[in-house]
């Protein structure tokens, strides 16, 4: 599947499959889906809608990966 085909929209969705799945992380659940379709990580990074990303920035929160903690909403 070409990254220029896949829609902001589908992208969530196909993560957030991955995640209920395997049970895994959002950042690992991207991983997956860059390795399953031949997609390079850095050609992603268009395609995070709104929901993804404060995922993103809560997992990475939650590892320290942060200078600021990021405040936890329920989705």
């Amino acid at each position: 599947m070409g990254l220029n085909i896949i829609s902001k929209e589908r992208f969530a969705l196909e993560v957030e499959n991955i995640v209920h799945e395997t049970g895994s992380t959002y950042i690992d659940a991207i991983l997956i889906y860059c390795e399953d379709n031949n997609v390079e990580i850095e050609r992603v990074g268009k395609l995070i809608n709104k929901k993804i990303k404060y995922c993103l920035e809560r997992e990475a929160s939650d590892l320290n990966m942060l200078k600021e903690k990021v405040e936890q909403l329920e989705f």
